[in-house]
């Protein structure tokens, strides 16, 4: 009957264990998963004017979340998009104040650029950096091309 027992136990605590190992997996991926997706996201400088009429900068991220694709994929919402452009500019150009013509993203493809805002803040834009331009009033905001190669971006307006 001792034997019996405990043979049965060992059994039970066989199929516990490949239990918790199931249970831990699952747990590890789903964590996992949930931290890829809260992992992707974008940064973005974000221009705008402020109540007193200068424009100002600041940190923003553009949101992501499960993708309608594809499974494991995370994409942003969608954008209504019309007339985006390249735009180019020699190394040591500058463009001086203006507000932003519409609300438009402003992917950095090659160069650098500072952009100084109406508070006198200056801020980097590398390769790859996003600048989401709303100082649509005001005084804007002064761009200049600083890197050692020409300036180019890719200018998404949003529309209104």
């Amino acid at each position: 009957m001792r034997g019996m027992l405990y043979r049965e136990m060992k059994s039970h605590a066989g199929w516990l264990v490949l239990a918790s190992v199931a249970c831990t997996v699952f747990a590890m991926w789903s964590a996992h998963k949930a931290a890829a997706q809260r992992r992707m996201s974008i940064a973005a400088i974000r221009l705008y004017t402020a109540p007193d009429g200068k424009s100002r900068a600041e940190q923003t991220e553009l949101k992501m979340g499960p993708s309608t694709l594809r499974e494991g994929l995370v994409e942003s919402e969608a954008l209504k998009l019309s007339n985006a452009r390249f735009i180019g500019s020699p190394s040591g150009y500058v463009w001086d104040w203006h507000p932003a013509p519409e609300r438009q993203y402003v992917i950095v493809i090659r160069g650098r650029a500072e952009i100084e805002t109406g508070d006198g803040q200056k801020t980097q834009v590398d390769p790859g950096g996003i600048v989401l331009a709303e100082d649509l009033t005001g005084r804007g905001h002064i761009t200049r091309s600083t890197g050692a190669e020409d300036f180019v971006a890719l200018v998404v307006p949003l529309g209104k």
